[in-house]
């Protein structure tokens, strides 16, 4: 057992040296990755698993769907579904294409793709698909591991899925077109409906009568609630729209006003809403892009603080808003243990990763200007579409790149240095574990990024359970009555923690 499970805090502090915002030269040779499958190909999500792999999900030639594996060090996963992808297939006699928009990893390495079917008729239904965690379908889930959920529209859009801390899968997006709203999906783990969240699995909230809203994000609350954010649409202007919920999938009247929270940026100006992320103060920071429809000069990359009760929170940015006009459209949003503020995007046909200070500034010491601009290869078009922080504490950001000879499109990666982190700047990190002690199976961690692991120790120091934090949560159920350490670790920092369970 490492003696850190004795001793919290280290005798010499573990430092990252590389200069925040260069490349990492041991991804892949230059920092970056190029995988070119026989069709055109953009990566939409990225996932990253316990043992420090990426799980990249997206779109395949615009009608079906892919999944492939990175290893840590940007060469393909060559042990993951066909030479390192699985494509989606469709049943040619009822689906026209398989459209993936998002995806989620279970706690047992088994990996949810949500989208859609559309049929030849032009009927849209949600996709579900689940993968075991070699790739192959999980012929447990559905039909050959694929779910064509009908919920009696015929244009139901999923574009979000988390997996709760109870296995229960979590999928957002819209029911219906002109008089739709946000859907809200809760299956089992078994691939049923859950009966007991709205109305048979199902949640509709018609944002305004008339008017089509969609859910683009969805995050899960330390308390249990749900929320979601997306975009209502009226007289084709886009305006931003949080809900939260219960776990019951009934509208949490503490919220906003009855639930809800409508922002509008500025009047008769189109925002598109992307991302949500519940930060561990309580606070909302959701990531879009001002003025979608206008020039791109006047418009840009755009980040909204939210309090956890609906309001702008006006420590942020100017009165709870920043926006980068005619600097870049942003995709991708991740947060660092420390607050800070990881975006990826587009800008003028490179790949940009932006860093910020918590409070919405550009962080300076991120390659002196908060900003690294590059192509994935040397005078051709690329850009970042989803972002994660890697467990060796570092960004790697994917999406599109041309191929070398532009006669293909092709997923690319990049990976780039946070700077310096020592494991005293993750130990002062409020770390809390609830309830403590734990009369059930589920301990709670607040104040945690998402890419962190834990292992649990007796009091001898034998190692009795390991994994990734899913959700801000682990479970104990395994545990019998007694005291236990739980060593957290993200990046290359650890802390150690105390817990009971009766």
């Amino acid at each position: 057992m490492n003696m850190r499970i004795f001793s919290i805090v280290m005798m010499c502090p573990f430092l990252i040296f590389a200069q925040a915002g260069t490349t990492d030269l041991s991804f892949s040779g230059d920092g970056k990755a190029i995988f070119c499958f026989d069709t055109n190909s953009i990566a939409n999500n990225s996932i990253l698993q316990n043992d420090g792999k990426i799980i990249i999900t997206g779109l395949k030639e615009y009608n079906t769907s892919f999944a492939c594996r990175v290893n840590s060090d940007g060469t393909i996963d060559s042990s993951f579904g066909n030479d390192g992808i699985v494509v989606i297939a469709t049943n040619l006699t009822t689906e026209a294409n398989s459209l993936c928009y998002s995806s989620a990893l279970q706690n047992d390495g088994k990996i949810i793709l949500v989208g859609n079917f559309t049929s030849f008729s032009g009927d849209h239904n949600l996709m579900v698909i689940r993968l075991n965690s070699n790739g192959s379908p999980d012929t447990n889930f559905g039909v050959n591991g694929k779910l064509n959920l009908e919920l009696g529209s015929p244009y139901d859009f999923a574009y979000a899925v988390k997996i709760q801390t109870d296995g229960k899968i979590l999928i957002g997006g819209s029911f219906g077109s002109v008089d739709g709203g946000f859907c809200l999906v809760r299956l089992l783990p078994t691939g049923q409906m859950d009966p007991s969240f709205g109305t048979n699995g199902m949640v509709v909230t018609i944002i305004s009568p008339g008017n089509e809203s969609a859910i683009k994000s969805l995050d899960l609350l330390s308390n249990g609630k749900i929320i979601a954010l997306g975009n209502r649409v009226n007289n084709g202007i886009q305006n931003i729209v949080l809900a939260q919920y219960n776990e019951d999938g009934s509208l949490d009247s503490s919220f906003g006003i009855n639930g809800k929270a409508e922002t509008i940026i500025e009047t008769g100006i189109s925002d598109d809403a992307r991302n949500i992320k519940a930060l561990p103060n309580g606070n909302l920071l959701i990531q879009g892009i001002f003025n979608l429809y206008g020039a791109f000069s006047e418009g840009g990359n755009m980040l909204v603080q939210y309090t956890s009760n609906g309001n702008l929170d006006l420590n942020f940015g100017s009165n709870g808003v920043v926006i980068n006009l005619g600097e870049y459209s942003g995709y991708g949003l991740a947060t660092q243990v420390d607050g800070k503020i990881i975006v990826s995007g587009s800008a003028a046909g490179e790949t940009i990763v932006a860093r910020y200070l918590p409070n919405g500034s550009y962080d300076n010491t991120f390659n002196d200007d908060g900003k690294v601009i590059t192509s994935i290869i040397d005078n051709h078009i690329s850009f970042s579409s989803t972002v994660l922080i890697s467990n060796d504490n570092k960004i790697v950001a994917s999406g599109f790149t041309d191929s070398e000879d532009y006669s293909l499109g092709c997923v690319g990666l990049i990976k780039i240095n946070l700077g310096t982190l020592t494991n005293e700047e993750f130990i002062s990190q409020p770390l809390k574990l609830y309830p403590n002690p734990i009369k059930g199976d589920i301990l709670n961690i607040a104040n945690l990024e998402e890419a962190a692991t834990y292992r649990v120790f007796n009091l001898m120091g034998q190692e009795l359970a390991k994994g990734k934090i899913e959700n801000n949560a682990v479970y104990v159920d395994s545990l019998k009555a007694g005291a236990y350490l739980i060593e957290i670790t993200s990046g290359t920092a650890t802390n150690t923690r105390h817990f009971i369970k009766e």
